[in-house]
């Protein structure tokens, strides 16, 4: 569920001005990856988008594959910027990890201060969470922002409030609407099920889009019917027939709408 909260940082990194757009090069970030085949063209939309282009192997479970290097290693930076590009940014979507790891950096450089401290700035407080979040990182203490985001139901009930308000709490705005409609806008390259950082099923007579945590932690928002779902248990063999998304999103969305809309 990071990658959405990653996605949002970026977005209020823009609102402020701290970086000029969302289609700027992360290059402009990073000059190592001017000289990077096919990714001296990369932007800020396509690691959001994940149409990055980037060789990256989702697999959670090989020891020797991308991923694990990430999570158990000792520097994101080597794991991630190591990485070479198999196709040119914006051909192809590929649901992957090291995307929402680059994101990250560019928007940590941009904010200069720690995601972490960025994402309790303008959106923990202001929300008015009622516990302390824990970030992972690595030995240098960047975020994984891919992953690892821990709170309680309660407090991730409320960023799913946000998005249901249209960014709105408490009388302030605290996301721009054009950039959560971009979010929760799919894409033409994913056939249609995923925007940015958010997956979404408009096939479903209920429409719904979430944040989707890696052994089946959601936070479900139905805007027809004025509802969050929120689910943090862990459940390892996750089928994931509808097109790629979980079944059991649509099967929760369907069944707490009878019971309680």
């Amino acid at each position: 569920m990071a990658k959405a909260v990653t996605v949002m940082l970026l977005g209020k990194a823009l609102e402020e001005g701290k970086m000029k757009n969302i289609n700027e090069k992360f290059s402009d970030y990073f000059d190592e990856f001017k000289a990077k085949t096919s990714a001296e063209n990369l932007t800020l939309k396509n690691l959001a988008q994940m149409e990055s282009g980037l060789d990256w192997d989702e697999d959670y479970k090989n020891p020797f594959l991308p991923n694990a290097r990430a999570y158990y290693g000792k520097s994101l930076i080597k794991a991630t910027f190591s990485r070479t590009f198999k196709e040119k940014p914006g051909e192809r979507f590929e649901y992957q990890s090291g995307s929402t790891q680059l994101l990250g950096f560019a928007v940590k450089k941009a904010v200069n201060q720690t995601l972490a401290s960025y994402l309790s700035e303008k959106f923990w407080v202001p929300l008015g969470m009622e516990y302390n979040a824990n970030w992972s990182t690595d030995q240098s203490g960047m975020e994984k922002t891919y992953c690892c985001i821990h709170a309680t139901s309660r407090d991730f009930a409320k960023l799913g409030q946000l998005f249901l308000n249209d960014g709105k709490f408490d009388g302030q705005q605290l996301l721009n609407l054009d950039f959560i409609n971009e979010m929760r806008n799919p894409t033409q390259k994913s056939d249609e099920i995923y925007g940015m950082g958010f997956w979404i099923n408009n096939d479903n007579p209920i429409k719904h889009y979430y944040f989707l945590g890696l052994q089946g932690q959601y936070i479900i928002i139905i805007p027809e019917h004025k509802m969050v779902i929120v689910r943090t248990g862990s459940y390892n063999n996750l089928p994931k027939t509808d097109r790629g998304r979980p079944d059991q999103v649509k099967f929760l969305v369907n069944e707490m709408v009878k019971l309680f809309a």
